[in-house]
């Protein structure tokens, strides 16, 4: 997998595509976020997010992990490269920091089939302190017939661009319970095809 190619035309596509609905809906619970904590982001993209924090919350120290090296190089020119930020090169999977007050995934778990899914769940429950909470923010299934349309066209352009595996996506929500995680609150947009989760620890 590997987002190298499309990095230079992901904003405006999605622009194209979703409006303002992909950056409303990763920053609609980023008010959840303390100021002075400790953040990772995993599969940042190019930084609008980490952005949003950066303008609204004071003393972070943020973890910005990302597989695709383009995509890090406009993360960091779009943020001015701050020094409270550590760019990180990598893929998820071999990323082992820990004891974070919040985990940002955007639009990561789409990506991957059940097995990885479990996986990357069971490393953030890992990677949060025993207070720590997590912001996930991806698309769902739902039963309009526009919406299947168009996951099925996006999984089709990824794997042709990405060599993205995954074909169809897996209901997050189920996983969560067998790693004592509970949503605590949640944003939805586009009748549902889009969400913002904020997910505690039982």
């Amino acid at each position: 997998m590997q987002f190298d190619f499309v990095s230079a035309f992901y904003d405006p596509l999605a622009q194209v595509v979703f409006g303002n609905t992909l950056e409303e809906a990763k920053v609609s619970l980023l008010g959840e976020v303390n100021n002075c904590t400790k953040v990772l982001i995993i599969g940042g993209g190019t930084g609008s997010s980490l952005m949003y924090l950066l303008n609204h919350k004071n003393g972070l120290q943020v973890d910005f992990v990302e597989s695709s090296l383009k995509m890090i190089t406009k993360a960091n020119v779009n943020t001015k490269s701050p020094g409270n930020v550590n760019f990180i090169h990598s893929h998820f999977e071999n990323y082992m920091g820990s004891n974070y007050d919040f985990i940002i995934t955007e639009f990561f778990f789409d990506l991957f089939e059940d097995q990885k899914i479990n996986s990357y769940i069971h490393q953030i429950k890992n990677g949060l302190n025993s207070n720590g909470k997590w912001i996930n923010t991806d698309f769902k299934n739902v039963s309009p017939i526009r919406y299947r349309f168009l996951l099925k066209a996006m999984y089709l352009f990824f794997r042709l661009t990405s060599n993205v595996k995954a074909q169809f996506l897996i209901h997050l929500d189920a996983h969560l319970k067998n790693y004592n995680f509970k949503i605590q609150k949640e944003q939805i947009f586009n009748n549902g095809f889009i969400s913002s989760q904020l997910i505690s620890q039982f």
